[in-house]
């Protein structure tokens, strides 16, 4: 009878698979055989995406988000004569100067000003992206602006000849607040309800930089 059956039925449901995707926790209650039995959902709040990471990620993160703005400090720090060869020289340009002049601040209010810009730009983009599910590409995103973005931003500027020298993070800083709108819309995507097409997310970018 189903008494008799009953621990036999019991004993199929054994298997309860976690599913996450972005923006929720799917769960997947199967039985031995595999099949779907029945589904339940939780959704991912911002705590919750935020206490799930591992010790390497979260080095590597904190290393993007506050490491640039440090090294703008230091930078700061040093003479101004050391800080003037750094720049980057229109007339004159040397090959290191393409990166390190981004680093060059000579007043304490430009200084300021790029260190709580990126802040601010990084915080909420990457908040954004670990609810969404998506900070493995934020953290690629953010890497290529902080190590690749300079240089060449730098290259276009000596495009046009002029006798001045370039200096700032700017650049960096717009790059970083270019991608809050990517991953606004990359979290709205993955909400409930809300549609939208993540192809169409690179278009945001301009609107950052804009």
């Amino acid at each position: 009878g189903f008494a008799g059956r009953w621990p036999s039925i019991a004993l199929r449901i054994v298997k309860c698979e976690s599913v996450r995707s972005l923006g929720n926790v799917d769960y997947q209650h199967r039985n031995s055989e595999g099949d779907v039995l029945f589904r339940s959902s939780e959704r991912r709040s911002m705590g919750s995406a935020l206490r799930g990471e591992t010790p390497l990620g979260g080095l590597v993160d904190a290393c993007l988000l506050v490491g640039p703005p440090a090294l703008y400090l230091l930078v700061f720090l040093t003479p101004s004569e050391a800080r003037l060869a750094l720049t980057l020289s229109h007339t004159a340009p040397s090959y290191y100067a393409l990166y390190t002049s981004h680093f060059v601040h000579f007043t304490a209010a430009h200084l300021v000003a790029n260190v709580v810009g990126y802040l601010i730009a990084t915080t909420v983009g990457y908040l954004l992206a670990r609810t969404a599910g998506a900070r493995g590409r934020y953290r690629v995103a953010l890497f290529v602006i902080v190590t690749v973005l300079p240089t060449v931003l730098s290259a276009l500027n000596l495009v046009i000849p002029r006798s001045s020298v370039g200096y700032g993070a700017s650049g960096v800083v717009m790059g970083a607040v270019g991608l809050v709108p990517v991953f606004v819309f990359v979290y709205l995507d993955h909400l409930p309800r809300v549609g939208g097409s993540v192809e169409n997310a690179p278009i945001l970018l301009f609107c950052g930089f804009a």
